[in-house]
Parts: C-alpha cells; structure tokens; sequence
C-alpha cells in the first residue's frame, strides 16, 4: 500500500513537470498587450525551477559554446531562453508571462540581472527579498525581461533608442529596481545594468535594493541562508512585525567586496551582448543624435552617471562600512554622488564615533536637498561628533528638509552650540528633530536651536521633540509663539515617553501651539 501511494506521488510530480512545456499548446494563459505589464509571481519562477531540476539532465540540456552537458544550478538565462522558453511558447508565439499567467500582473520590482548568471540563484535572491519586503509569493510581482518579451517576435525599433525602449515602459510602474548580484559582481560591467539602475535613480521616488547569493548562517533565525540583500528605508515599513534591528543584521551580512566593486564602474566601459546596444546607450547618455555611431571615449555625461551609480552603492553599504572601518572609499563615492535625497539609520551602531560620525558629516553631497538621518542609542557619540553633524548640515545650500534623529544618544547645548556662530541653510523649509530622552539637553541648547529656527525665512513647518529633555515648557511655549508669528506651523513636544518610530509617540505628549 505504501508502495503503491509512494509511485502514484512520483507519477504526479512527473506529470505536473511536464505539463508545464505542453500548457504552451494549449488554450489556457491569456493576452497581455502591454510589455509592461508582464510581472512574473516567485510562484511561477519557482515552477520553472522545478522544471529545470526535473528535466535538464533527462532532457539532456548542454551549453552550446561548451557542448557540455547542464547542470541545474549551471542553468542561466540564455540557457532558459533556448530550452523552456522558446519550445513554451512556440505556439503561440508569444512572451511566458502570457502562457502562465491568468491575467496582467503589473510588476512591483523592475529585476536588473546579468544573463549568465545562475537562474536558480536569482530565484533565491527574489526569494529572500521578497521575504524581508513582508509580502507573500504571489502579492509583489516581478518584471524579469526574459520572461516578460516576446522571444518570437521583438517590437520593431524596441532597444533602438533606450530612452524609450520597453525596459524604460516597465521600470516607470515599478516601485523601483533591485539589483541581482553575482559572486563576481559581473551586473557591474553590463552595460544595460548599469543604464538600467542610473535610469532609476533620476527618479527620486523610487527605491533601490540589491541582492546577491551565497551562504550564510543567520543567528537570529537559526537557519542557514543562500541570499543577503541591502533594502532601500526600512523593510518594517511594508511589514510592522520586522523591526529595523533585524533587517540591520540581515544586511550585516551582505559581502561589503561586491559593493565596493561598484565603487570604480564606468557606465563607458560596459559590454554589451550586442554591439549595437552598447552603442545606443553611450551615445543616448553623451547626447549624440546619429544613436548607430562610434560612441566618445569620454564624456561629462558618462561621468554623471558614474558618480550617480558610485554614489547608490556608497550610500546603500554606508552603515555596513562603518561597521567594518572601511568607510574612506564609500565615503568619497557618497560626496562625489551629487545625490538630493539621503536617508541613513545609523541606531545602535556600536562602531559609531565622534571620529566616524564626523566622517560621514564630511561626505555629504552639497546637492543634498533631502536628509533623513537616524542615531537613536548610538551611546559613543559626544557633543563633538554631534556638533561636527549639525556643523556640515549648515553647509547645505540647498537643503529643504531635514530630520535628525538624536533619540536616546548623549546630544546636549553643546552640540548645537555652533548654531549662534553659523545660522542653518536659508533653503531650509520643513525641520523634524528628535531629542526624547537626550538629558544634556537645557533651556542653554534649546535657545540655540531657537535663534536659529528664527531666522529662516523659508521655514513652513517645525516638529521637535522635547521629551526627557531639561528643556522647559516656557522655553518650548515662547518658541512656538514666535513660529506662529512668523506663520511657521510648529508642533513641540515637551512629555513624550523614549520610543523608536515616531508613530509610537505616547498619545500623552503635550502638545504645544
């Protein structure tokens, strides 16, 4: 009887790993006009892995340069492309996401992969990042260009300018890119890549995340893992049960080798499979109308891009390098990045300095519109370091909004004891800063911060948070008086509990107008 039921359960395996070449044939799947819209789940990448265990060697797979036969894991996508996609979709000439799926599934993430690559350990860096993304297999889908083209039937004059082509259509409904590394990092020397992500970056709404594949044992989940990636914000944010001390030991993880390989790319010596591509990316970046002709050896627009990517992956590993003291190449990428935007969570860094701390303050962009910087508990931080922060921030001529999260840490009168000597940037319009639990902190310091705030004339809003602070309410209550003289909208909170995300607050803060 056991018997019986054990071939009846391989005979089922059997079929359904077949099935997934004859479905191609048959009148199931469905139509998807838009390129763009042709994601593909981790549930239906995860059919074609099976697939591919199952077949490969039966089926007798071999690389075509090599003649040697394939191995599953030695499966990339040109492979893929030769031996399941193209029989799949034979007959009904169409791309896979349209044989497999039911209906448009519009992509979350735009993947950014090297072709020789191994497809199995994609599967597993999408797995993993979606994992710490909070969403199930079938909530966030992919946009993965060999499963969302037709491979019968490419749109005429589709990669003939990349501005336009369908890559530019997908990543325009993602949320963002993530970036699939492998052990070599060779995603950094192709040069759709590298277009790929700098085309992501002009856009400052959308996120960024990388991943890569190799093995490690994680202590905080007792599991061995064959995937580690760095997530652009918090990973909680999509997901309140994961908490930004175990996404920082998730990316602890991450090889810091493979980022700082990126620190040196240059967009003018990427490769290309076809000649003709890496022609029109150079010449659509340097500007040059005949797209077909020999591209310039160098050009201030291929600079831009370098400094931009250079500056993604310098900003994206900052954490990870202070914490290994190996900031100084990371730290030159992020000055040189010209990026308006930066958010850092550096809370509970036990590496982190006055000497380290002033460091980073050093390698701010003076492009910087936008900083988002968090150093809740960060224990070994003095007024100096602090004070060398709140120094290079008012070197910003271009700074719009800033938050500053102190919660927890050692920041007194001293720290913004540089605000009567220099005034913050005349930009500044929005200004969060957080100091609960900060007891240097007097009517001293805060009048600092006061005089200071009072001179902005572009100021519009306010929000400091007082709590736990030797900062007393008359203090807090003249200052919101002569905000609202100046019709700055200004929130000061004076009794507010240590807490770690601002929407903890305790509904008890008082709240002064």
């Amino acid at each position: 009887m056991g018997s019986g039921s054990s071939i009846s359960r391989r005979r089922q395996k059997q079929k359904s790993t077949n099935s997934i070449l004859e479905v191609g044939c048959n009148k199931t799947g469905c139509t998807i006009d838009s390129i763009e819209e042709r994601g593909i789940t981790l549930a239906q990448l995860t059919a074609v892995e099976l697939h591919i265990k199952h077949n490969c060697a039966k089926q007798g797979w071999k690389d075509p340069q090599s003649l040697q036969a394939l191995r599953p894991h030695g499966v990339n996508f040109h492979h893929l492309t030769t031996e399941l996609i193209k029989p799949i979709t034979k007959c009904r000439q169409c791309s896979y996401v349209e044989v497999v799926a039911d209906h448009a599934q519009t992509p979350t993430w735009f993947v950014s992969h090297w072709w020789g690559a191994s497809f199995f350990e994609l599967v597993a860096c999408l797995r993993r990042h979606l994992g710490l993304r909070s969403c199930e297999e079938t909530d966030m889908p992919y946009w993965v260009c060999a499963f969302a083209n037709n491979q019968w039937d490419f749109p005429a004059g589709s990669l003939s300018d990349p501005f336009t082509s369908y890559f530019k259509q997908a990543m325009a409904v993602c949320m963002g890119t993530v970036t699939v590394l492998d052990e070599e990092a060779e995603a950094y020397a192709r040069i759709w890549c590298l277009f790929e992500l700098a085309e992501t970056l002009r856009i400052s709404t959308k996120l960024h995340d990388i991943v890569t594949y190799f093995t490690y044992e994680d202590p905080l989940e007792d599991v061995i893992h064959k995937a580690a990636a760095i997530i652009q914000g918090n990973s909680r944010g999509y997901h309140s049960s994961i908490g930004i001390n175990l996404q920082v030991e998730h990316e602890a993880n991450f090889p810091l080798d493979l980022v700082e390989r990126a620190l040196s790319v240059r967009v003018q010596d990427g490769q290309a499979s076809l000649e003709k591509d890496r022609r029109h990316i150079l010449n659509t970046i340097a500007g040059v109308s005949d797209l077909d002709s020999e591209p310039l050896r160098e050009h201030p627009g291929y600079e831009a891009i370098n400094s931009l990517l250079r500056g993604c992956f310098a900003n994206a590993a900052l954490r990870n390098a202070a914490e290994q003291g190996r900031l100084a190449n990371f730290t030159f990428a992020m000055r040189e990045s010209r990026r308006t935007h930066v958010n850092w969570d550096f809370s509970g860094c036990d590496r982190l300095s006055d000497e380290i701390l002033e460091e980073i303050a050093c390698c701010l962009p003076l492009e910087l519109e936008t900083l988002e910087l968090h150093l809740v508990c960060c224990g070994d931080v003095t007024d100096s370091g602090f004070g060398s922060l709140v120094k290079a921030i008012s070197k910003l001529p271009r700074l719009h909004k800033l938050m500053l999260d102190l919660n927890g840490t050692s920041a007194g009168d001293k720290t913004f004891e540089c605000l009567t000597h220099s005034s913050l940037p005349s930009s500044l319009a929005h200004v969060d800063l957080r100091v609960t639990g900060c007891d240097n902190l007097t009517d001293m310091g805060f009048q600092s911060i006061a005089a200071a705030l009072s001179q902005q004339n572009q100021l519009k809003s306010v929000v400091l948070r007082l709590g736990e602070t030797e900062v007393g309410k008359e203090a807090a209550d003249s200052l919101s008086l002569v905000m609202q003289n100046l019709g700055v909208d200004c929130s000061i909170m004076v009794a507010c509990r240590i807490v770690q995300k601002p929407e903890e607050f305790n509904d008890k803060c008082a709240k002064v107008r």
